[in-house]
């Protein structure tokens, strides 16, 4: 890709770095994508504040068919910090209504633990 091809692309873009491979009889190169920005450049932190989660929620409940299904996930994976794997495996036999327990089985090597609802 050449460097004007580069600059016609929209959004921040970083000149391309070339390596040098060393071939017996010619040198070729080759050009690598650039590095990936770290996530500070392109946002200020990595989290939603709670004013923010519930106008996810209140948006949630008066969108579609099955708002209140989607604004109870929301909250759900909010208030116990699950991954959206973890959330959408989840099953009634994991639920205790009785005692009021969720148990949740982690992903990603992480541990499976039981919350308080």
């Amino acid at each position: 890709m050449t460097r004007s091809a580069l600059a016609s692309r929209p959004g921040p873009t970083a000149i391309p770095r070339r390596v040098s491979t060393a071939v017996p009889g010619r040198v070729t190169h080759r050009v690598l994508p650039p590095r990936k920005r770290p996530n500070t450049y392109w946002r200020s932190r990595e989290y939603l504040t709670p004013a923010e989660v519930d106008a996810l929620i209140s948006t949630a409940k008066r969108l579609g068919r099955h708002g209140h299904r989607d604004a109870t996930m929301i909250q759900l994976a909010y208030r116990h910090g699950l991954r959206v794997a973890e959330l959408i495996a989840l099953r009634w036999d994991q639920v205790d209504l009785r005692d009021g327990l969720l148990h949740v089985r982690r992903r990603k090597h992480r541990l499976s633990s039981t919350h308080p609802l």
